[in-house]
């Protein structure tokens, strides 16, 4: 029904993103509430597992197929996506026909690739449960005071 796409102001090619608190907001809003999220390459390919929402990534150039074929392979593919995927933790889609099929799957079945989300919460996100300021915060005096702190 609804597409929303989204880029942010504080977003520099290149130089990161520094986001806005609003900017922080709409992002968590959109990918708590998306039906699936479609990611090009970003953060936004493990951030939506935050709210067990699906997400796909497409890997595709229609217009120049084998150049970019041969880009995401050596670059994106082994470092880059490299945990994701070794461990086929998201589908990579390599073409406008895939990216339907997968699209439509994770409409008809939110489930499809749960397990893969769990992964990516428990290996690359950590814990959920809203104490990361003061855990950063230990761990920050902890390596000011010279201690290893794990």
């Amino acid at each position: 029904e609804d597409v929303v796409l989204s880029r942010y102001l504080g977003y520099s090619p290149g130089m990161r993103w520094w986001p806005s608190q609003e900017e922080v907001s709409l992002a968590a809003n959109l990918l708590r509430h998306a039906d699936v999220c479609l990611s090009p390459g970003s953060s936004m390919a493990i951030e939506p597992a935050i709210f067990d929402t699906p997400t796909i990534v497409p890997i595709f150039n229609q217009y120049m197929p084998d150049e970019y074929e041969r880009f995401f392979d050596q670059f994106w593919m082994s470092r880059h996506f490299g945990f994701l995927a070794d461990n086929k933790l998201v589908p990579f889609v390599r073409s406008v026909e895939e990216m339907t099929e997968a699209v439509c799957r994770a409409l008809a079945d939110r489930s499809w690739m749960s397990e893969e989300r769990r992964v990516i919460r428990r290996e690359l996100l950590g814990p959920l449960d809203g104490h990361s300021t003061e855990r950063f915060a230990v761990a920050a005096v902890s390596a000011a005071n010279g201690e290893n702190h794990a």
